[in-house]
């Protein structure tokens, strides 16, 4: 029946005028109780359209009431959301929400960061005492922030906050100390000048790598007497300036190397530069040296002019086991650059050297050979080599030549590589869609792996009231399935042997199912009468955690058979039998 029957015996123009009337009373009603200048993230009805707002340029009426809602969504995952918690917190324009802020500017994401930056640049002065607290905390990566942003506050008053950084414990915040005072003054200033000459080691070491930075040709008799410092930081980071400043410093470094009253460790630090520099300048003076009155000199002499050819990879291999980090950074180099097959093996061993910049330098150099380096990799296979060999495309991380899988391979490929690296090279080297998608899959499994391993501990420790309850529930129901189950069997047994005693088993087991459920049911009541704040957090832990059970499950129930070893390896190195999972949910469901 029409929901107005009533209509139809009045007039069309009554019908309009009704219509009209209701169609005003709707519009009155919502705009008596949602003002368009009201900020709203609370109802979920209006919260897009806000977020939405916000991002499009439209202003909202913010009180105080609303700041909770403005740091979730700067709190969110979603970069869209953060953005629209920095315009919003723009518009508060409260200092209560500068924390916030400056929290966003060290955003990952670029817009976000840019946004709050932003911000900040429009009231630097503002900001200023929330940027300084962040060097005061503990964590260095916050300090590390808080460093990058006073920077972008800008002015030589920053240059003295910046340098008392140069001696922080932690080597990134004071990489960030000095790369903030690079761009914030020039190598003139006189804090930096200074800070030289500071009777701390550590600072006076990141002065001379700040002023390095600047790589001026005017400071390198600076650099150049740093190598007389008794402080081996010193006296590296005036080498490492030295190499910056390239040709233009030979003739210092040329002077010192030939100078034979000074003393040994002075011309060396010398001598290691034009090592490194590799300059056909340096020919004539190297050749002098070979005639140098100290043996370790001419040795050193020897081994750098070998360095020109595909001759010296003998003397690179020794001088790469026997030397600091910046030598093996050079042999490396240099075993690269010449091309040698006879490199291969020790280019290779590079890859798991203790320094991360020597590894880095390996596999540059192993980039050099392509193809021609992957036997030298499959001999002694490490997690750079399977990067390398990724990069490669090369099929041999899956299946050996025999079509058999290369499972120490793909247990490196699978857990040392991202999601997106890993999919590109299982398209480019041509792994079959069913193989790929079995690998990607363990892929997911390995990290979801943590986090359920994790939440399986709070479990099975009893730290959480709610996941405690749940599994004590969960055993009993199930204990009570298999009670039940057990019962119909001895009543079958009964009614084939018609002995009274199996009909007497069969009552007590099914009375045992029956004390179970109810003890199943008493514990649903323990949680339902549960705080609901306990319980919401409850709720979503477990939500969780039988997600990633039945991920897991199905991830290992799919796997193809011939992956099963290696996925029966990545699950039991996060602790995980996926025997047991299957088990559990087969009993459940």
């Amino acid at each position: 029946m029409h929901p107005g029957g009533f209509l139809y015996k009045q007039t069309q123009r009554h019908t309009l005028l009704q219509a009209m009337a209701l169609a005003l009373a709707a519009v009155f009603l919502i705009s008596s109780c949602r003002s368009t200048t009201d900020l709203v993230l609370d109802d979920p009805v209006f919260f897009e359209d806000m977020v939405n707002g916000a991002l499009k340029g439209d202003r909202f009426k913010i009180t105080p009431e609303d700041y909770p809602g403005i740091r979730n969504l700067l709190k969110d995952e979603h970069p869209d959301y953060r953005l629209a918690g920095v315009i919003l917190a723009s518009q508060a324009d409260d200092e209560e929400l500068y924390p916030d802020i400056v929290d966003a500017a060290l955003d990952e994401n670029l817009d976000v960061s840019a946004a709050a930056k932003e911000l900040i640049a429009e009231n630097p002065e503002a900001f200023r005492p929330t940027i300084m607290d962040l060097l005061d905390t503990n964590n260095p990566s916050r300090r590390i922030g808080g460093l990058l942003l006073l920077s972008g506050l800008g002015g030589e008053d920053v240059v003295p906050i910046l340098i008392e950084y140069f001696n922080d414990f932690d080597s990134g915040v004071r990489n960030q100390a000095s790369r903030s005072v690079y761009e914030v003054t020039d190598r003139n200033n006189p804090f930096l000048r200074e800070a030289l000459n500071s009777p701390d080691p550590m600072t006076a070491s990141i002065a001379y790598k700040t002023l390095g930075l600047y790589a001026d040709p005017d400071d390198a008799p600076v650099f150049i007497g740093a190598f007389s410092s008794e402080n081996a930081d010193i006296r590296r980071e005036a080498q490492l300036a030295m190499l910056r400043l390239g040709d233009t410093g030979l003739p210092f470094l040329h002077i010192l190397a030939a100078d034979t009253s000074k003393p040994y460790r002075v011309r060396l630090a010398a001598l290691e530069v034009i090592q490194g520099l590799r300059s056909t300048g340096s020919l004539e003076l190297l050749l002098t040296l070979l005639d140098d009155k100290d043996e370790r000199f001419r040795e050193k002499a020897e081994t750098i002019l070998g360095t020109y050819g595909s001759e010296a990879v003998l003397d690179l291999s020794n001088l790469y086991r026997e030397s600091v980090e910046t030598n093996r950074i050079y042999a490396v180099r240099l075993l690269g650059e010449i091309g040698s097959a006879s490199a291969l093996p020790l280019l290779v061993s590079a890859l798991n050297d203790s320094s991360p910049k020597v590894r880095r330098e390996a596999m540059d150099s192993l980039r050099r050979f392509e193809e021609d380096a992957w036997p030298a990799m499959h001999d002694n296979l490490s997690d750079n080599a399977v990067i390398l060999l990724m990069e490669g495309a090369d099929p041999w991380l899956v299946t050996f030549d025999n079509g058999e899988p290369n499972q120490d391979a793909l247990f490196l490929l699978i857990t040392q590589s991202g999601r997106v690296e890993l999919e590109d090279y299982l398209t480019r080297a041509g792994i079959s869609k069913l193989k790929s998608e079995t690998i990607l899959s363990l892929e997911e499994a390995w990290h979801t792996a943590d986090e359920f391993s994790e939440l399986d501990r709070l479990i099975a420790e009893g730290r959480d009231p709610y996941l405690k309850l749940w599994r004590q529930r969960e055993l009993n129901l199930v204990a009570a399935r298999e009670t039940l189950k057990q019962s119909f069997t001895e009543l079958h047994r009964y009614f084939e042997s018609r002995d009274p005693s199996d009909l007497d088993k069969a009552g007590v087991t099914r009375a045992e199912s029956r004390r179970l459920e109810n003890l199943a049911r008493q514990q649903k009541a323990e949680i339902d009468r549960m705080d609901e704040t306990l319980k919401a957090g409850g709720e979503a832990r477990l939500n969780r955690y039988m997600a990633m059970r039945e991920n897991l499950v199905r991830t290992w129930e799919y796997t193809l058979p011939s992956l099963r070893p290696l996925a029966r390896e990545i699950y039991s190195e996060k602790g995980v039998d996926p025997d047991s999972l299957v088990n559990e949910l087969a009993l459940i469901e």
